[in-house]
């Protein structure tokens, strides 16, 4: 292996005192984190590693960075399915002890949370996580790669400055280079040969262990250049130089990463065409949405930056043009924002944004799609029961416009605590807002679960949300007048209320098991006149319209059975 890797690199000698300025800044910064992933296509929990490891990434883009590594068990491969192990991913299996945890499992900077292990589930990764970014750096890396597609060249330059005092005699410096966009089988994914596996790692440029970092001291600096030959394949599977990254990590042996950094290459001599993918955005479209922009994710798949898009936005059957400008280097991913003009919402809306240009040329791209219902009824002044979780620092919690704009913010709140608060806000009448949650960490308020009701100015319930996950939640409301907003019947895990309009009844109830729940609509004699059925998750939020346009006038009875118990709730439609 050893002999393998320095066939295709050439190492610089450590230089304390370089004749250029350095590029690493010299500031107390918060430790970055590294996550090594072990994981393999036979290993049926994978996928949910997997998506941790994403939301991870999606949180704090400039400071995670994930290597995914195929060993143990779970990654031999069966007759005709790929081999995606590699010797290096071998050794950190056995010397880091990753199959004797059971898979998916990884490390969080190789550090030891508890117990004597720095393997853990993925269940703590996020939480510890956080713990390493909230210390204070005693390194900081910078890190840039060049790819040259002549030669497949992989030149690699590494800085450090030591912020603090030091009492190792010596540090290990690696450079590990990974790959992603790879299909293939996953067991538990469902997808055939179609997964696609990120952050694969592909080999170290480095040692196995790393390169000797001799005496650091505070306020010293430390450099070296790598130049590697990126291999066209390995054990069949193509290397493709736009998906790779290089990640670049200090330990203080073969454990304790000190600080990472990292990122995709430059490109010279390497072209591809123009082009462009759209992915869904951090926040997704949900069964009710009114503002007016789309987000989503912009990834460039050519070598040239992407410095301006244009967008087909259609909503209803009605067409418009949007445009978004900013920079995507090469290969890179970003969050962008589509601004539309705004548009009618409609009971239920089809909207559909398809991406049609890329600097100012035409082409063939991708569309976003789906349907979202109209906004809640609620009133100009409203009020809302807000129960936050553990870590409510994590957490935004706002009222905005259509347009996006801020109309109300509320907390900050007290953090370590679970607590209860009262918050109300006067709005301007017939608009609409939403009043929208974001979390940091994308962990959602889980821990433990808060929640939140929002209540009319005669204390009708709008929208009450019991299990708030990923990356935040979002409820829009319509401010009517009080006389339009028709309660038909309320308990503390149950909104009816009625639609005189569209004659609909509107029903959200709080969900116990994840299954079906039934829906009937019963006389006051008995009779039983609507019966419906729908999906349930457990601890969500269920809702439903139902058509009132047969019922006349009345007193009715609606009942909720879920798994056997039942709720009946009185309802009078005038």
């Amino acid at each position: 292996m050893k002999h393998l890797l320095l066939s295709y690199l050439v190492l610089a000698l450590l230089t304390i005192h370089p004749i250029y300025g350095y590029e690493v800044p010299t500031n107390v910064q918060k430790r970055n984190i590294l996550l090594e992933e072990f994981t393999g296509i036979h290993c049926g929990y994978c996928p949910q590693g997997h998506a941790i490891a994403n939301t991870l990434l999606t949180a704090k883009p400039e400071n995670v960075y994930v290597i995914a590594i195929h060993s143990g068990n779970y990654s031999i491969p069966g007759s005709d399915e790929p081999d995606f192990r590699t010797d290096i991913g071998d050794i950190l299996d056995v010397e880091l002890g990753a199959s004797q945890a059971g898979y998916p499992c990884g490390t969080i900077n190789r550090h030891v949370f508890s117990g004597s292990s720095i393997i853990t589930g993925r269940a703590d990764w996020t939480k510890n996580g956080k713990k390493i970014h909230q210390e204070d750096a005693l390194v900081n890396l910078w890190m840039k790669s060049e790819f040259n597609g002549n030669n497949r060249e992989l030149k690699v330059t590494v800085e450090g400055y030591y912020t603090g005092e030091v009492t190792e005699p010596s540090h290990l410096l690696n450079v590990a280079w990974t790959q992603s966009a790879i299909k293939g089988p996953q067991n538990g994914a469902a997808m055939g040969d179609e997964y696609m596996h990120q952050h694969m790692l592909r080999g170290y440029i480095t040692q196995e262990w790393g390169d000797i970092i001799e005496t650091p001291k505070k306020g010293e600096y430390f450099t070296r250049t790598y130049t590697y030959t990126l291999p066209n394949d390995i054990k069949g599977t193509e290397v493709k130089a736009e998906n790779i990254e290089v990640v670049a990590f200090l330990c203080t042996d073969k454990t304790e990463v000190l600080n990472v950094t990292g990122g995709k290459p430059t490109y010279t001599n390497y072209e591809k065409p123009l082009g462009a993918t759209l992915l869904t955005p951090m926040m997704e479209v949900k069964s009710r949405y009114a503002y007016n922009f789309f987000e989503a994710k912009l990834k460039n798949e050519s070598n040239q930056p992407i410095t301006s898009a244009g967008f087909q936005v259609t909503i209803n059957g009605e067409k418009q043009d949007a445009a978004w400008e900013g920079h995507i280097n090469a290969f890179e991913t970003l969050p962008i924002t589509i601004h539309a003009s705004p548009y009618e919402i409609k009971e239920t809306n089809e909207y559909e944004v398809k991406l049609t240009t890329i600097n100012g040329q035409n082409i063939t791209g991708n569309s976003l799609e789906g349907s979202f219902n109209s906004p809640l009824k609620g009133t100009p002044n409203i009020t809302i029961t807000l129960v936050t979780d553990l870590y409510a620092d994590e957490n935004t919690f706002v009222i905005r416009d259509r347009n996006g704009n801020i109309v109300k913010e509320f907390g900050p709140y007290i953090t370590d605590t679970k607590a209860t608060y009262e918050e109300t806000a006067e709005l301007e009448l017939d608009q609409i807002y939403c009043f929208e949650i974001t979390d940091e960490w994308g962990d959602g308020m889980q821990l433990p679960k808060g929640s939140y009701k929002i209540y009319t100015s005669n204390q009708s319930l709008v929208e009450q949300n019991f299990s708030i996950t990923g990356f935040g939640a979002r409820t829009f409301f319509q401010a009517l007048s009080p006389s339009s907003i028709s309660p038909i019947g309320i308990d503390n895990n149950t909104i009816v209320s009625f639609d005189p309009i569209h004659k609909l009844i509107e029903i959200g109830f709080k969900t116990e098991n994840t299954g079906k729940a039934n829906i009937s609509i019963y006389s006051i004699t008995g009779k039983c006149l609507i019966n419906e059925n729908i999906q349930t998750i457990a601890g969500g939020n269920s809702k439903q319209s139902i058509s009132a346009a047969t019922l006349p006038m009345g007193i009715y009875l609606l009942n909720i059975n879920q798994d056997g118990k039942e709720t009946t709730h009185k309802m009078i439609i005038r």
